[in-house]
Order: structure tokens, then C-alpha cells, then sequence
């Protein structure tokens, strides 16, 4: 297990009233693992500047046989649905309420490359209740901050412009996923809480890896929550007796959302964020985060694999902080690296020259552990 892992060092009311439903999906006759490149998404165009430091090939690296979690899995897409069935799926996405506009702010490709730290205090300023949230995220033990914070602007001095940044989109996305469910109000906490403390591990990995654009890959990370987000709404209105998804391990959970909803969170959430008309070149990013799963890397944009490939990392070890399944122990932690599913196709893309260092860092002492005690602290 560890020679494995370390050699890589080297409208919905309405449509209910008519009798609306998803379609399940039948499982194909033969179930596929690899991405059909004919649906795959579109190649990112990419941002203003480089956020990998290499768009190198990886060189030779010995595959793997796929696990049979893998082999009998089979990634849908809306090719894949019925015309009809497509349709009711933007219908009941297109009934999600739209985020503030603070949130096209704060994605928008002027405000990512030229805000000042006073631009984003003025932004979040103009949205009280996203401010409240973002000061009493600050204030909780996991940020460890001695004083009061009592302004935007002194949370952005001592947080850093990413960190605060990606914790105001949080809450921002929070407005649009509400239900009187209970349970899916916890699971729309647990899912929030991963794709927060996923975002600050991507900016962390990235920092430490020397990457020019670290909030580029911390903004991915939070980014591919939405789809899961959507699908615990879309469940818990159409499909009230299903189980609703917690982080944890991604291939059961994309395996429900299929079964149930027809297509996984990934696709959803490419939909959802095509209907509320963010940046293009952003969605097609996003859309390819949690795809990794089922894509070997030479399936990958190779520009862009490697900035990919540390968003699903973060994101999926995020998940599993939250679930309270993360590994303390190093060498657990390889193991879990070595022989889940969620990371069978990781491998590949440790070999590209920006990832080499990732095995070894992740190792570092204090990282991941950090990542614990933050969860705890925001639970508290």
C-alpha cells in the first residue's frame, strides 16, 4: 500500500401539482468507468493567468486495474437522458432561487483579478446578513483570532482576501438551498462545511506547492458543493422517503443521485450554474471537479489537470473531515489514498510534474490534523 502511494512522491410546486418527476435511470446493459470523450465537457478556456505552473504530460506511470466499485459504474451526462426528462431537470433546477448578486460579483473575472481588500469589504458590506454569517464564522475557535472582529475589513487583514472571499461565497450560495426538511438542513450544513474547510485545504496545498493563483483552486473546490447542494434540495422536494447525501465517500453518493435524480451532482451542478449565468470558462472548471473520479488523467484537459486534480483532492479529503472518517494515522491515510475508489484515478495525476510534491506534503505534521480541528472548532 505504501510503495503504491509514496512512488508518486519521486417552478417546483407547479411541476409537482402536474404530476412532475425526475426519471430513475435504468443501469446500461455495459457500464463504462473511462469518460466518453464525446461527452465530456467542453475544454476550460483558461483564466487571464496560468494557475498551474505546467501543462507537461505526465510521463509513463504503470495503471492500475479499475476496482470493480469503478468497473460496474457508469458516469450519466444529459446526453445520456431522454429530451423530456432533460427538460423537467432544468425546469425543477431553474426553480431554485438565484444567489445575490454580490456572488456574480465576487466570481466575476474583474473582481477576481483587480478587487482591493476594500472592494470586498464594500461588496460584502452591501449584503448585512452574508456579514453577520462571515464575522461569526471568523469568531469561532477554528480560526483561532485573539480580539473582536468587528468588521469586514479587519477580518480580510487578518484572514487574507481568499479566505474571506471563499467563506462570503459560502454563505452567499447558502441562500439559494433552504427547506423546512430538517434533514436537509443538515445535510446543506455538512456539504457547506466541506466545501469550506475543502477550499482553505486547496489554498493551503497550493501555497505550499508554490502555485501563482492558490485562490483559483480553493474557488473550484467550494464551487463543485453546488451540485450536491442541488441534489439535496431536488431529493428532499420530489423524493421525500430518499436518503439525503452527507460527505463522505463520492462514488455511493453520485451512485444514489443517479439512481434517483438520473444524473450526478457534477452534471446538476452545471446545469444550475448555467441557468444562473456565471462565467462560462468558470462553469466548465467546475464541472470537471468532481469527474475525476471516473477520468484517468490523459482524459484530462492537460492544461488544466493538474489545478483539477487538487480541487478533487482537497474537496474529497475535506468530505471525509466532516464525516469524521479522515485518517489520522499517515500510514492509514495511504491506504485510504491507495485503495478507495474515490482516489483510484488520482495516481495518474501525481505524476505531473506541478503534483509531485503532493504525496509528501500531505504528510506534513499538523496539516491534515489542522483540518480536523477546524471542523471540530466550526461545530462547536
Amino acid at each position: 500500500m505504501t510503495g503504491s502511494w509514496m512512488g508518486f512522491a519521486a417552478g417546483a410546486a407547479g411541476l409537482a401539482a402536474a404530476g412532475w418527476a425526475f426519471g430513475r435511470r435504468r443501469r446500461a446493459a455495459s457500464p463504462r468507468a473511462r469518460v466518453d470523450a464525446a461527452a465530456a465537457p467542453a475544454p476550460a478556456t483558461p483564466l487571464p493567468a496560468s494557475p498551474a505552473p505546467t501543462a507537461e504530460l505526465p510521463p509513463y506511470f504503470a495503471p492500475r486495474a479499475l476496482p470493480d466499485a469503478l468497473a460496474q459504474f457508469r458516469w450519466e451526462t444529459p446526453r445520456d437522458l431522454p429530451g423530456p426528462v432533460l427538460e423537467r431537470h432544468v425546469q425543477a433546477l431553474h426553480s431554485i432561487p438565484r444567489p445575490p448578486r454580490a456572488l456574480h460579483q465576487l466570481l466575476s473575472h474583474d473582481f477576481v483579478w483587480r478587487a482591493s481588500s476594500t472592494d470586498l469589504a464594500e461588496l460584502v458590506r452591501n449584503e448585512p446578513l452574508v456579514a453577520a454569517k462571515v464575522l461569526a464564522r471568523v469568531h469561532s475557535p477554528a480560526y483561532g483570532l485573539a480580539g473582536t472582529v468587528t468588521k469586514i475589513g479587519q477580518a480580510i487583514t487578518l484572514l487574507g482576501m481568499t479566505a474571506v472571499r471563499n467563506i462570503c461565497l459560502r454563505y452567499l450560495l447558502d441562500e439559494s438551498f433552504k427547506s423546512d426538511d430538517p434533514r436537509a438542513a443538515r445535510s446543506f450544513e455538512a456539504l457547506g462545511e466541506a466545501g469550506t474547510l475543502g477550499s482553505e485545504l486547496g489554498q493551503q496545498l497550493a501555497q505550499r506547492l508554490s502555485w501563482p493563483d492558490p485562490a483559483g483552486a480553493s474557488t473550484l473546490v467550494l464551487l463543485s458543493f453546488t451540485g450536491h447542494l442541488a441534489a439535496v434540495l431536488l431529493q428532499a422536494r420530489h423524493y421525500p422517503g430518499e436518503r439525503l447525501a452527507q460527505p463522505d465517500a463520492l462514488l455511493p453518493r453520485v451512485r444514489d443521485q443517479q439512481q434517483v435524480l438520473g444524473l450526478p451532482a457534477g452534471e446538476l451542478g452545471r446545469l444550475l450554474m448555467q441557468a444562473w449565468q456565471l462565467p462560462p470558462d468558470l462553469i466548465d472548471d467546475v464541472a470537471w471537479i468532481d469527474r475525476l473520479l471516473v477520468t484517468p488523467v490523459d482524459a484530462a484537459p492537460p492544461g488544466r489537470a493538474a489545478d483539477f486534480a487538487l480541487a478533487y483532492l482537497s474537496a474529497r479529503l475535506a468530505e471525509r473531515a466532516v464525516a469524521g472518517t479522515l485518517p489520522e494515522d499517515p500510514a492509514a491515510l495511504r491506504d485510504l489514498l491507495d485503495t478507495d475508489p474515490d482516489f483510484h484515478h488520482l495516481h495518474g495525476y501525481l505524476a505531473l510534474p506541478a503534483l509531485r510534491a503532493l504525496p509528501q506534503l500531505l504528510l506534513t505534521p499538523g496539516l491534515l490534523a489542522g483540518l480536523q480541528m477546524r471542523r471540530a472548532s466550526s461545530a462547536a
